[in-house]
């Protein structure tokens, strides 16, 4: 499944588990010119911002501030994946 999304922002986002923004399986996401903000839940488990798994990522001109999880604090990537950034910005990201 190919997934675009542009232009976006995720502020204060919750979720019991895995990421509380976006998750993929099996697909090819393409996300450009977008923001992700305030994601410092202590008890999030993976990728505060994005969890790509089993995928294929190109992320453009995205932001990524104050995410914190205990694995990938703004970007977990796993089970043969790759991902791509270019002009990507991570400020005050934490994995504990």
């Amino acid at each position: 499944m190919d997934i675009t999304i542009e232009n976006s922002v995720f502020t204060k986002n919750s979720a019991q588990f895995k990421t509380k923004n976006i998750y993929t399986t099996k697909s090819v996401l393409t996300l450009k010119d977008s923001v992700f903000n305030d994601n410092l839940d202590p008890n999030q488990v993976t990728g505060s911002s994005l969890q790509i798994f089993n995928s294929e990522a190109t992320i453009t001109n995205t932001r990524f501030n104050q995410g914190r999880a205990m694995m990938g604090g703004a970007i977990m990537v796993e089970y043969y994946s790759t991902v791509s950034c270019d002009q990507c910005y991570f400020t005050e990201c934490t994995a504990t």
